[in-house]
């Protein structure tokens, strides 16, 4: 089962170091600013190197904490996520949850984006003046613009859901489960830097091979709604009804990865 989240953590990953490098090697290194650049960007460097390996290291105790679920002992209650206790109505099919960026974000990221570009043609200009500098900015505004455009188009989620199955596109990654095939309902937090600074709560269900994740939060300039099929929009939590639907239509409990997940012994019979 390949998770979709390791082709953002390589793409994320690729634009840094090579972000990194640019900016290392454009500069002539003649002053004390220069060299303040310099340890500016080597530092950037191995942070973007170690938050990778963090990233690398949580996603694969990920990986291993979904293939065991189904070794729980008979006592996963403790592992059952508090909010399984809570009743909610399910949503009505079809529902269309839609995230997407406020008319503030649009400016704002069409802004930054129009910034890098310009800069992209002033370094056309140093070029044509055989300036190897300007060769450089030419590559390292690209670069910010590249990565301006990544942020923007990984950001945006959608989540489906039919009488059929659920749908979401999540990091741009479009995925599908009927509700016969899910054998499991999760959730964890995914700590982007560290335990406690940024983290970020995910769901996700899977039949083992395909894995259909989510999240309920958004970044600053970013709105969720929540449309029904005659239209309406919901104003309420709205994931908090479709985690009921999910429990409704699979009969699973809502599994936490946060805690320690305690597995039976292997016997011959799962081996």
């Amino acid at each position: 089962m390949r998770d979709p989240i390791w082709k953002y953590l390589y793409v994320d990953i690729v634009w840094k170091i090579l972000y990194s490098i640019l900016i290392l090697v454009r500069k002539d290194y003649a002053n004390i600013a220069a060299y303040a650049s310099l340890i500016a960007s080597a530092f950037w460097l191995a942070f973007a190197i170690w938050h990778f390996m963090f990233n690398r290291s949580f996603w694969r105790r990920i990986g291993e904490k979904r293939k065991k679920a189904v070794h729980v002992e008979g006592d996963q209650q403790l592992h059952i996520d508090a909010w399984s206790a809570m009743q909610v109505e399910p949503l009505p099919t079809p529902t269309a949850i839609i995230t997407h960026w406020h008319n503030a974000g649009v400016v704002t990221l069409a802004a930054l984006i129009g910034m890098a570009f310009l800069l992209t043609c002033a370094s056309l200009f140093e070029i044509s003046r055989s300036n190897f500098h300007g060769l450089l900015n030419l590559l390292v505004y690209p670069a910010t613009l590249f990565a301006l455009c990544v942020f923007t188009f990984y950001t945006p989620q959608r989540i489906e859901i039919t009488e059929e199955g659920i749908t979401t596109y999540y990091k741009r990654e479009k995925r599908h489960l009927n509700w016969n095939e899910i054998r499991s309902f999760v959730r964890y937090t995914w700590p982007r830097f560290w335990k406690g600074y940024f983290d970020r709560k995910l769901y996700e269900v899977s039949d083992g091979h395909t894995i259909v994740r989510w999240s309920p939060e958004t970044f600053v300039l970013q709105q969720t709604k929540c449309y029904l099929a005659n239209g309406q929009v919901l104003n309420e939590d709205a994931n908090s009804r479709l985690l009921q639907t999910i429990a409704a239509r699979t009969g699973l409990p809502l599994l936490n990865f946060d805690t320690p997940v305690r597995l039976l012994p292997e016997t011959e019979e799962s081996r």
